[in-house]
């Protein structure tokens, strides 16, 4: 029977939360794949769980016998390829990414989905909340010209070594959007966000968010913008930047002090923010503003949310979060995530 859920990636950071989220109803039909099958029983005997393993590499090509019994797959880490998506697809077999990586969203909206399952992207916190967000505001202010999505990252969080990386890596990308001739410098345009009378600078960001959103609104200017709690740190990026230094974070002892920085703890705090707000020519604005703790508990808390409706329910095609829930649903089913009056 074709019940199982496979999580590739589902002992790590973000990926074990979503496991034991999902655990709690689907235990026997969960499956964990992974190179390291070692690091997979480690995790299965730390955690508890009745979980079946199974050694496999994405970066491998696929064998329809593993996958015979698999109904749903969730990625939660960082791939270049599709292959494996329409891999998915052509087995018939649902397909959740966790990712804010844009290059990978835009090869998927590349392909042809023909499939009578679901491949769906934009699952967490940016991409994912920032767009149930977006399509909330989009029902009150209709006629919005500009919409600005902004991520504020507690330093104190305890982010994980993947998200660091790629985040780090992420810090000097030019990229393109839709409808607009120039590119856009990572950390290079800057915006603020504005809570309780004070401001904390945020600067251009290559979230995916900004990407699905001005597909599906052309018309609109949208933009997302990253900063971190302790506003020193938001601007010395800004700074290498500017200097054109980001560069240095490629070597190898200056990525290591940088990555120290974002993961010990020993600045800011673990709480983050989401704030979105769209406006129009004439100034009329509307905004939403959320706050939790531990961004990245969260973020699998809300995968899982968006895992376990597609699962439940069929899903179509290549879809965003916003075509299976609205953020209110979310809102309720994630106590972790708080709704806050600007």
């Amino acid at each position: 029977m074709r019940n199982k859920i496979l999580i590739i990636g589902g002992h790590g950071h973000v990926g074990s939360v979503i496991t034991k989220t999902l655990a709690r109803r689907y235990e026997d039909r969960l499956v964990l794949a992974g190179r390291d099958l070692g690091r997979l029983e480690v995790f299965k005997e730390q955690s508890g769980l009745s979980v079946e393993l199974m050694a496999f590499d994405i970066q491998q090509p696929a064998k329809k016998k593993q996958f015979e019994n698999i109904s749903l797959v969730v990625v939660c880490i960082d791939q270049q390829r599709v292959d494996f998506a329409l891999f998915c697809q052509k087995m018939g077999i649902d397909y959740v990414d966790v990712s804010a990586n844009a290059a990978f969203y835009h090869k998927l909206a590349a392909e042809t989905i023909e499939s009578e399952t679901g491949l769906v992207y934009s699952v967490g916190i940016a991409p994912g909340i920032t767009n149930l967000m977006a399509a909330k505001l989009m029902k009150e202010l209709a006629d919005f010209d500009e919409m600005s999505i902004k991520v504020i990252l507690g330093l104190a969080d305890q982010h994980g070594e993947a998200a660091i990386d790629w985040t780090l890596a992420h810090l000097s990308d030019r990229y393109p959007l839709k409808n607009q001739l120039e590119l856009v410098q990572a950390f290079g345009e800057k915006s603020s966000f504005e809570f309780n009378r004070k401001k904390t600078p945020v600067y251009s960001f290559n979230f995916s968010d900004q990407h699905s959103l001005r597909d599906r609104w052309p018309s609109k200017n949208i933009k997302t913008y990253l900063g971190f709690d302790v506003k020193w740190v938001t601007q010395f990026f800004h700074g290498l930047q500017r200097l054109n230094l980001l560069t240095l974070l490629a070597r190898p002892k200056v990525n290591q002090m940088a990555k120290r920085l974002m993961s010990k703890g020993v600045l800011g705090t673990d709480v983050f923010y989401v704030q979105v707000t769209a406006t129009e020519e004439s100034g009329k604005k509307v905004q939403l503003t959320v706050t939790g703790h531990n961004e990245a508990f969260v973020t699998g808390k809300v995968a899982a949310f968006v895992v376990e409706k597609v699962y439940q329910s069929k899903v179509k095609g290549f879809v965003q979060i916003e075509d299976i829930c609205d953020f209110d649903e979310v809102l309720e089913a994630i106590p972790e995530l708080t709704l806050i009056s600007d």
